[in-house]
Parts: structure tokens; sequence; C-alpha cells
């Protein structure tokens, strides 16, 4: 009889050990651990959730607003928008210190270094703009326009390219680059505005 109820005793215990462990394995894989689950990592999830190396990204039910930490400034900023994120949309774009998006004509950029938003109006709202990014920059191409966004800063610059043209954004690990026919543009990690050099003569280009 004794034997029987430790054998009982030591069944109750490792079925109870498999239950704590099958919740525990449920619970990481919500809160985003090695397996995708709620928190879903990059790619964002229908709670509104997005993930990169420093930075998570909150949109709430309502769309009318998007937050973002980071865990290199310890900081906390919200942007307030005045019509929803459509709910079939997930705007958000990241890299691993920076995270971006596009809304009713206004691109916004959220670095890592300085924990806050930044925003800028595009110059031509019904034109394409698909940023572009890399670890530490966004670039933006928006009709004759080129926008840069760095972490360092946490500020937009505008450079108006000549009219027509193809020129793209070149991303590197510390800076941009543009080249517009003779003229080069550079936007640096620690930039707040664009550099123009004329690659003819030489001369600095004045940025408009």
């Amino acid at each position: 009889m004794e034997l029987s109820m430790k054998f009982a005793r030591q069944s109750l215990s490792a079925l109870a050990l498999v239950w704590i462990c099958s919740c525990t394995s449920v619970a990481w894989g919500q809160f985003g651990g090695p397996q995708e689950g709620s928190f879903g990592g990059a790619g964002g999830t229908s709670q509104g959730l997005y993930e990169a190396e420093s930075i998570l990204i909150v949109i709430p039910k309502s769309r009318d607003c998007v937050w973002a930490f980071s865990t290199n400034a310890d900081n906390a900023d919200k942007v307030e928008l005045s019509t929803p994120i459509p709910a079939e949309s997930s705007p958000v774009v990241l890299g691993s210190n920076v995270a971006v998006f596009i809304h009713d004509g206004s691109a916004y950029g959220f670095s890592a270094e300085t924990g806050k938003w930044g925003s800028i109006k595009l110059q031509e709202p019904k034109e394409p703009a698909i940023p572009i990014v890399g670890g530490k920059f966004v670039a933006i191409r928006n009709a004759d326009c080129i926008y840069a966004f760095g972490v360092k800063q946490g500020t937009w610059a505008k450079a108006t390219l000549s009219e027509g043209s193809q020129a793209h954004p070149m991303l590197g690990n510390s800076m941009i680059q543009v080249l517009d026919g003779n003229s080069l543009y550079v936007f640096g990690q620690a930039s707040d505005r664009w550099i123009a050099i004329d690659m003819a003569n030489g001369d600095r280009i004045r940025v408009k």
C-alpha cells in the first residue's frame, strides 16, 4: 500500500512538472522569445507591436497615435495623428536603431539614440514615398526631393534634386550618398543637413 501511494505521488509530481513546463513554453512564445509569438519580432503583429534590436513600436487599437520605446535612450515618445492609420496597413519600417513610417503626407522617424520622434512634410504627398532603411539611417525619395534621417541627431533633412532626376540614395555604414548628374549629395551619420559638391568644378552647392 505504501509503495502504491509513493508511486502515485511521483506520478502526480511528474504530471505537474509537465503541465508547468508546457505553460511556461506557451507564455514564452506569447512574449516574443525564440519562437514567434504575439510580440512577433521585427515583422510586427496584428496587435500593433514592432520590435528591433533596441526599439519597440506600439500602435494601439485606436490607431490614432504611435508610441516608440528606446532601450538605448531609456525613453518613450508618442506621435499623435490627426487621422487613424488604416487598419489593413502595417506602416512601420525598422532598422536596428531607427524606425520610420509615412502617414498623411508626413514622414516620421524615431531614433534609438535620442529616444524621440522627428517629422517632416513631404513635398508631394500624392507621389510615391518609399523609405530605405539602414542601421543608422533612413532615406526617402519623393518626387524630385530626397529626405534623410539619422539616429545621431534624430532630425530630418531635405534636398531638392534636378527636375525629373532618376537618382536614388545609396546607404553605407556611415553616410548616405546621392549622385544627381554632377551633383553629389552626402548625409553623414552625425549630420542634420545635406552637403552637396559639384563633381565637375569642385564647388560646394547650395542645397535647396
